[in-house]
């Protein structure tokens, strides 16, 4: 993944031109201001895969968290 790095005030002057270049090229776009990332751009297809990621991640860390206390209550009587 190469990413292009964008400047805040070029996306105001290119923000059309910005955003066929990330739909054509399907790479993130960082947004700098200051010199800093503040932020990322992706297509929305890649934002969908990232969200479906992250709760992916989150499930399996709730049923990890589930399954600790299963074996540390095992002997606990109801």
């Amino acid at each position: 993944m190469n990413p292009q790095f964008v400047r805040t005030t070029d996306i105001q002057r290119n923000f059309k031109k910005i955003l066929e270049q990330l739909h054509a090229s399907n790479e993130p776009v960082v947004v700098l201001r200051d010199s800093v990332p503040e932020a990322v751009m992706v297509s929305y297809g890649e934002y969908q895969q990232l969200s479906l990621l992250k709760k992916q991640l989150l499930k399996t860390r709730i049923e990890e968290i589930w399954e600790k206390m299963r074996q540390h209550n095992a002997n606990v009587a109801d």
